[in-house]
């Protein structure tokens, strides 16, 4: 053997070496962009290698190969859920995009702090089944948006006689043909749960707060301070059935309550007498929901704030609770007077009511309610008790006027103490030309008006109400006519008319 040829030999075994190696990672099942420790504890493997031959199978068309993409999804996250540990799913997506990499995090990072809070909840997934839906299809060359739900029912170990749906909702799926295979380019929800954290989260973080991030209160009612304030014998006695009825045996634990809210972050929980639980959620795009909890009967009821974002505001007794809601309303972009919002019951057991009643505000404390523009003031008539001013649409804009609903325009209040002035703007509102300028001031008055003015105001205008001397606060109210036209009332009170 020639031995000046052996180095020769080991160059084109180690050239051989080399190109076989650069193929291999050339044409792994990710390709060049697409690289995943498929050796982690959290990787799918099942789930990869069944995506995996699907999109590689030749026998399928594109379709079958998204909808496979869009399953898979799914699957890896009931299973993490099932097994309460992450499983990663980063192989769907295309990790070369930065908006598809933004929307990964996203999504990792959302399911991953649910699933936290589920350990710290107690809460366990012992069973699921999904059959995917999906609703809209559009094909553009290697470019391709979906609309999907999982359409699943899950089974928790608390309620084993009893499926939940998902959370999930339908997602809006953006994918495009990468080496073969069909990656998700991005993923999007209409729904708040889904959007209930800012994309820019640290997800870490979140997690190690988990544990102290449930704000847990012990708290009195007003009734029982009262009754240890004023100790009377009728008050002591009414006090010791309290007091007994509070020492009863608790059937719930506040593990038990958390593990209500499967899908929802808990914000607060008041401890109410030792014995009632109020939970309010977390929703931040959604009204306010409140839950009661009795932890020694077990009985549960929501609090019924309507579409209002609501606060607390009094426990008047564990049967009798004030809410306070601005007037922003949740449903669409129209705004209410604020309102307080009653939830009472005579005794345990019973169904919880909600009576919702206008708040009275001091002249000076400003209202905004109302919602279209483009419109006109057609009428003003004084009241028995306040004014009430009707609109109509803007010539051509009457499109707009009527769509969805009808409502009086953006009204916001203010007060000129020095003058005892009222004063209604009108935004993006006209004064109709049926309306003279004779007639702008009105002389007509009641209890508490001594007259008003009717003013534009570049391209609004206002209504300069005079009140009576010790007219102290008001009241706004959004109403409607048979005949749909929108119009606001504003009553007018003296102190001593609340008492």
């Amino acid at each position: 053997m020639n031995p000046t040829r052996i180095p020769n030999l080991k160059h084109a075994f180690l050239c051989l070496f080399i190109l076989i190696m650069s193929y291999t990672a050339l044409s792994s099942p990710l390709g060049q962009n697409q690289k995943i420790a498929t050796e982690k504890l959290n990787f799918p493997k099942k789930e990869y290698q069944d995506w995996l031959q699907t999109q590689q199978n030749p026998g399928l068309d594109d379709q079958a190969k998204i909808k496979s993409t869009v399953t898979t999804f799914f699957i890896v996250i009931f299973e993490s859920w099932l097994k309460r540990e992450w499983l990663d799913f980063g192989f769907l997506f295309d990790q070369a995009d930065p908006e598809a990499k933004a929307d990964y995090a996203y999504e990792k990072g959302f399911h991953q702090v649910w699933i936290a809070r589920w350990h710290e909840y107690g809460i366990r997934m012992v069973r699921y089944d999904f059959q995917p839906r999906f609703l809209r299809y559009s094909k553009d060359n290697n470019q391709v948006k979906t609309q999907a739900t999982p359409d699943a029912r899950l089974i928790f170990s608390d309620t084993p006689d009893r499926f939940e749906n998902s959370s999930l909702g339908y997602l809006d799926f953006s994918l495009a043909k990468q080496n073969e295979k069909w990656l998700l380019t991005g993923v999007r929800s209409g729904s708040p749960k889904h959007n209930i954290l800012p994309k820019s989260s640290d997800f870490d973080k979140l997690i190690e707060e988990i544990p102290d991030s449930i704000e847990i209160i012990e708290t009195e009612s007003e009734l029982m301070q009262s009754l240890k304030k004023h100790g009377s014998p009728r008050n002591q006695e009414r006090l010791k059935i309290m007091q007994k009825q509070l020492e009863k045996p608790h059937i719930m634990t506040l593990q038990d309550v958390k593990r209500n809210f499967k899908f929802h972050r808990i914000e607060q929980i008041l401890m109410i007498d030792k014995r009632y639980a109020l939970v309010k959620k977390e929703r931040p795009k959604d009204p306010s929901w409140f839950y009661f909890f009795d932890l020694v009967t077990g009985e549960e009821q929501v609090l019924n704030t309507g579409l209002y974002f609501a606060r607390l505001h009094k426990i008047k007794s564990p049967h009798w609770y004030i809410f306070y809601a601005d007037g922003t309303i949740s449903e669409y972009c129209a705004k209410d007077f604020p309102v307080l919002i009653e939830c009472s019951r005579i005794e345990d057991g019973e169904k919880f009511r909600g009576e919702f009643k206008a708040r009275y505000l001091p002249l000076h404390e400003k209202a905004e309610l109302g919602s279209k523009s483009n419109t006109i003031v057609k009428d003003v008539k004084v009241t028995l008790q306040g004014i009430e001013i009707s609109f109509g649409p803007m010539e051509g804009h009457e499109g707009m006027f009527y769509a969805a609903f009808s409502d009086i325009p953006v009204t916001r209040t203010a007060y000129d103490k020095e003058n005892h002035q009222f004063i209604i703007h009108f935004m993006k509102t006209q004064i109709s030309e049926n309306i003279t300028a004779d007639n702008r001031h009105i002389e007509e008055q009641n209890r508490y008006i001594k007259s008003a003015n009717l003013v534009s105001d570049e391209n609004s205008c206002k209504l300069i109400v005079n009140l009576k001397e010790s007219v102290k606060l008001y009241r706004g109210f959004r109403k409607s006519l048979e005949s749909g036209t929108p119009y606001a009332l504003f009553t007018f009170h003296y102190e001593e008319e609340l008492y």
